[in-house]
């Protein structure tokens, strides 16, 4: 056996905490003794460096509230039948081109087992479809976030995706996806296994020295996202509550300062996200803005130049975490709850409710001083190279 083995995921997304998965992942599988060749499971082959976002106020909102308000069964059929259509083959034919002479596949990194509508699980079929096709029949699952809630339909599609391969490991990034896979894919959880996102060996994989634990602290990182989802709402233009959202973070960043902080807003790429920070340091002249970083070396980088960082974005917290940067984590989604509550900081996490610039300002007190709890770091990281190596024994063997 050549031990190649094609690994499915998002490499090339301009939110860019997917391409540190990638690249984390790289280096574990080349650690374990196999050679990795990335499929981006969205069909992308390179980085794409011209965007246009919508305006921050996230433009008229007629025609989601109007999608919105079909039933989520009729659009998710209507999606399938669009996918099948148009979509299924060409993915299909993209990874058996790009998985010819690999001898597995694992499906790494990131919310992939997450039912939008239908949209992850058929294209995770579609890719094993083209895993079958380039003669491949083992795959495991490895690092992978889990969404809550799924459809009936969504629950078939993924079965029918792993029932013709062979599924040697079921590998999830925290306990809840895990339990939450176990009943998606009952068949296979006795295979099921979580352990940290691989992205907690960021600095081993962009050669960063993560920071002393008594470093200097002034300087302080702003993780931005967008209104649309730091608020969990569908915002029209003149929704008054991205000018609150504006000023929450101009208050945040003056009562930083006042501590005698320097402060950098920044973001993990995405367009959207960068396109709010930009608005957001307009306001706040006295704080800096990072360019938006283009590749996931470049965020990773920016990231390690902070005493501590206050951010929303999942792997904004993952890499400060690796690099030993304490992060205060914002929560807009539950995977966010999730690793703070799996790396100790389960009275540090801010839920939606509690985001006021007084929460914020004081959740970064406690975040000072509650200190750094390196054994438990490098425990989670010693748990994630011994699954990936395990995983990668199965396939090869």
């Amino acid at each position: 056996m050549s031990n190649r083995i094609a690994v499915i995921g998002e490499v090339f997304s301009p939110n860019l905490g997917d391409g540190v998965i990638a690249d984390c992942m790289s280096v574990l599988i080349n650690r374990a003794g196999a050679v990795p060749v990335h499929v981006d499971l969205s069909g992308k082959s390179s980085w794409t460096d011209t965007f246009h976002p919508q305006s921050v106020k996230l433009a008229p909102t007629l025609h989601r509230t109007m999608a919105a308000a079909i039933p989520k069964r009729i659009r998710g059929a209507l999606r399938e039948r669009e996918w099948l259509k148009n979509n299924h083959q060409k993915l299909a034919d993209r990874v058996a081109q790009y998985a010819q002479g690999c001898d597995a596949a694992i499906l790494g990194g990131g919310q992939l087992l997450h039912d939008n509508t239908l949209r992850f699980p058929m294209k995770i079929r579609s890719a094993t479809t083209g895993l079958r096709s380039s003669g491949i029949n083992r795959i495991a699952v490895l690092g992978c976030g889990a969404g809550h809630i799924w459809s009936k339909r969504g629950t078939q599609i993924l079965n029918e995706a792993f029932e013709p391969l062979n599924l040697t490991w079921l590998g999830l990034r925290d306990p809840t996806s895990l339990e939450v896979m176990k009943q998606v894919l009952p068949e296979h959880a006795d295979k099921g296994h979580w352990s940290t996102d691989v992205a907690i060996w960021s600095d081993e994989a962009y050669n960063i020295t993560p920071i002393d634990l008594n470093a200097d602290r002034t300087h302080v990182g702003i993780g931005i996202i967008n209104p649309g989802s730091a608020l969990g709402q569908v915002l029209s233009d003149d929704d008054p509550r991205v000018q609150e959202l504006t000023l929450r973070w101009e208050q945040v960043a003056s009562g930083l300062r006042a501590q005698g902080h320097i402060v950098t807003f920044f973001s993990n790429g995405d367009p959207h996200d960068h396109a709010f920070a930009q608005r957001v340091a307009e306001r706040c002249r006295d704080s800096n803005l990072n360019p938006r970083p283009a590749r996931p070396g470049e965020l990773v980088t920016q990231i390690a130049q902070f005493g501590s960082v206050i951010a929303h974005r999942l792997h904004a917290q993952i890499i400060s975490y690796a690099l030993r940067v304490p992060a205060l984590p914002l929560v807009w989604d539950n995977k966010v709850q999730g690793f703070a509550e799996i790396t100790d900081r389960k009275d540090l996490y801010l839920p939606r409710e509690r985001q006021s610039s007084q929460d914020i300002l004081q959740g970064h007190k406690r975040l000072l001083s509650s200190g750094f709890n390196d054994q438990t770091r490098t425990e989670h990281r010693d748990r994630t190279a011994s699954h990936v190596r395990e995983a990668v024994e199965r396939l090869t063997a």
